[in-house]
């Protein structure tokens, strides 16, 4: 398009310099040789600057289309590589929660339990778990806790009970019975109640990183929008309503957004 418009402009600026130069001067091949260099200066003269211009012209419009047509290929590359991070981080999350939690994490759960064990003595697990919080050596109930594979779907399903309570009278139950149920209850914790992020599951770890890489691109409204359609193809609306549960992720930005979705 900016030839056409050059060879236009050109065409008309020179038939009209010519049909000026003719109306002012006779035509004649038989004139000496000084009035052809005379003649060729004269249109140099007349001619260069504005061709000069429309050339500047012409350098400046075609550097716009480039910087244009760069931007939208950067952009486009960016959205690429944002797709295949994301998609990435969804596999790898989806992946890890039917994996078995980790001995620390259980560990974790068992000690924020004997922990919890020692506010009430009236309650039965106050002396349940007495001997082992004043020697942790005869870890007989931890070490029945720990030996138990939980997989962090398990434990994010709440154990297919939906409105999992444990128990914290010996009504009807052992003390192991009892012990195993106040545990997976810590477990679930994990996942569920308001902690700072360190101190969450892996799983929602990896839920909140996802989120916050999407936050990244507040900005970049059409690739924020995508990552979200990704996330939200990715993730099966069960997780996505229990998700809803933990305050960490609840009160995300990105996460009120999806929910709105």
């Amino acid at each position: 398009m900016g030839i056409l418009i050059y060879i236009f402009v050109l065409v008309t600026i020179l038939l009209s310099v010519l049909c000026y130069f003719f109306d002012q001067f006779s035509f004649n091949l038989d004139t000496p040789i000084e009035n052809w260099v005379n003649t060729a200066t004269y249109f140099n003269g007349i001619l260069t600057p504005p061709l000069l211009a429309i050339t500047s012209v012409l350098i400046y419009l075609t550097w716009e289309t480039s910087k244009k047509e760069l931007k939208a290929t950067n952009s486009v590359l960016e959205l690429e590589k944002a797709i295949k991070i994301i998609a990435a981080m969804l596999d790898a999350t989806n992946k890890s929660l039917d994996r078995s939690i980790s001995i620390k994490q259980k560990n974790d759960a068992f000690e924020r339990l004997l922990k919890n064990s020692n506010k009430n003595e009236k309650m039965p697990l106050y002396e349940i778990l007495k001997e082992e919080r004043i020697d942790p050596k005869k870890g007989k109930y931890r070490f029945f806790c720990i030996l138990n594979d939980f997989t962090h779907m398990e434990c994010i399903t709440k154990f297919g009970k939906p409105d999992f309570i444990p128990q914290t009278t010996l009504t009807g139950k052992t003390d192991n019975d009892l012990v195993f149920d106040l545990f997976k209850h810590e477990l679930m914790n994990q996942y569920f109640m308001d902690l700072p992020k360190s101190d969450m599951a892996r799983p929602i770890i990896r839920f909140i990183d996802i989120m916050d890489f999407i936050q990244k691109y507040n900005k970049k409204p059409e690739i924020k929008s995508t990552l979200i359609d990704l996330f939200l193809l990715s993730i099966d609306d069960m997780i996505l309503k229990l998700l809803s549960e933990c305050p960490i992720i609840r009160r995300h930005s990105i996460f009120k957004i999806i929910k709105d979705h």
